[in-house]
């Protein structure tokens, strides 16, 4: 996947390569994540999400097919 705008490739990173340390540069310390059926998270509070799903569905995988980023 080729991705030039450095953010986005952050983010691709933190879901797809699970590197959760990257959450602490590209969320602001005031972060607050909506996920449905949650209460609402910080960014610690969704890092340990996305390490939780990812440690309960170890398989699982996203990709990205087209993006626009302006």
């Amino acid at each position: 996947m080729f991705v030039n705008n450095p953010l986005v490739q952050q983010l691709c990173d933190l879901f797809s390569k699970h590197d959760f340390n990257v959450a602490d540069g590209i969320f602001a310390s005031h972060f607050v994540a909506h996920v449905p059926l949650m209460p609402l998270l910080d960014r610690f509070g969704y890092k340990s999400f996305v390490q939780s799903f990812y440690a309960a569905f170890p398989d699982f995988r996203q990709e990205i097919h087209n993006m626009v980023v302006t």
